[in-house]
């Protein structure tokens, strides 16, 4: 696979799984890269497969740094599995603001968090996640992070109840809603137009640094 298709393919998956990222309606969007193909039933092929796809990987995510960070976006690797990664594409500003929030911050510190210090809540929550990682089946799911909620800009109230179970949600989008079901579904259609139309602008032609640095539609 040659390094610019694996730059363009790194690139759509972005514009299409953080597009409100990019267009600032949204403080972050998280995830997957897979690296390994799954129709190989060749144990040390797929594993080759997958080798030249990370270091692949590692290269247009590197391109993918550099044109985005021209637009205030920044991405990090959160983990990396045998067959994936997990990545967090944010504005740090909307992060930072999303934590001034005093049940968000209030909630951090209480799990341990430092939220005075963006950099390292995302350390925090990357060693989190790869703690998870660690464990098997259901046991993995309850580790995870969830917490990530706050990171992601999803109402404090909704994330805490998630977390916190004991209560129904009463509507089911990027996130499970527990307070106020309006606001999320109009939340809901904001963010599926924005992908409808950074989709549409990428497919024209639209590189990263461009989309990154477009005002978000009113």
């Amino acid at each position: 696979m040659g390094s610019e298709n694996t730059n363009a393919k790194l690139a759509k998956k972005i514009v299409h799984n953080c597009a409100p990222t990019l267009a600032a309606l949204k403080p972050a969007n998280l995830f997957t890269v897979h690296f390994m193909d799954a129709r190989s039933s060749n144990a040390c092929a797929q594993e080759r497969a997958s080798r030249i796809v990370r270091e692949g990987f590692a290269t247009a995510l590197r391109s993918a740094r550099e044109q985005l960070g021209s637009g205030g976006v920044s991405v990090r690797v959160l983990a990396v599995r045998p067959g994936n990664a997990l990545v967090l594409v944010f504005r740090p500003e909307l992060v930072a603001r999303a934590f001034a929030n005093s049940r968000a911050s209030a909630y951090l510190r209480s799990l341990g968090y430092d939220v005075d210090s963006l950099d390292a809540c995302i350390a925090e929550l990357a060693r989190r996640v790869r703690a998870s990682d660690a464990l098997a089946g259901a046991n993995r799911s309850r580790a995870f992070p969830h917490e990530v909620g706050f990171f992601l800009g999803y109402p404090p109230e909704d994330v805490i109840a998630f977390i916190e179970g004991g209560s129904e949600c009463l509507c089911t989008g990027c996130w499970k809603a527990y307070g106020d079901a309006c606001s999320a579904q109009a939340c809901f259609e904001a963010y599926r137009r924005c992908v409808r139309m950074m989709d549409q602008l990428h497919e024209q032609g639209a590189p990263l640094h461009y989309l990154a640095q477009l005002e978000a539609a009113s």
